[in-house]
């Protein structure tokens, strides 16, 4: 009888211990450890894009995250009508919807390592660089920060100001 106690004790214990072991886990690590996996900053980039896209005639975005697509369908409330009209270009690269225009590497305003490369873009668009790019340091306005929740840069969105020449 003593060694069923004992087993059931135990097993409740293990039990408890699992369970506040899987809160922890939840509410203190699952955020801050691999953000990216989460998805977290997809909405405040929509939702900074929605804002800004009145501005500008198109946007290129970055495919790898692989997130950034389906996010600004859902989250932006685009048709479906509309994006099946449009042939569903979600597998292709250089194609989009609307005003998205999806690129498959990760820095579409690169400015190269340190950021003094000459800039290649087009007046007028807004550019979604990963947060890991460079920015480039001459012709360029940031025009907003998205973060993961880590506080890390999750997303950099940037327009190109070319110089007035005179």
């Amino acid at each position: 009888k003593n060694m069923r106690i004992l087993f059931i004790a135990s097993i409740v214990l293990l039990g408890m211990f699992e369970f506040i072991y899987f809160q922890d886990q939840y509410f203190s690590h699952f955020n801050k450890h691999q953000p990216w996996h989460r998805g977290y900053a997809y909405k405040p980039l929509v939702e900074s894009l929605d804002t800004l896209s009145p501005n500008y005639k198109k946007i290129v975005m970055i495919k790898s995250y692989g997130g950034a697509y389906i996010s600004l369908l859902f989250f932006g409330k685009y048709d479906p009508a509309t994006y099946q009209s449009e042939g569903s270009p979600l597998d292709r690269d250089f194609t989009g919807f609307g005003k998205y225009y999806f690129v498959p590497g990760d820095c579409p305003l690169n400015g190269g390592i340190d950021g003094k490369d000459l800039v290649k873009a087009e007046k007028g668009v807004l550019y979604v660089n990963k947060g890991s790019c460079t920015t480039p340091l001459n012709h360029v306005k940031v025009v907003d920060t998205i973060y993961w929740q880590d506080n890390s840069v999750a997303f950099t969105l940037l327009e190109y100001v070319p110089s007035e020449k005179k």
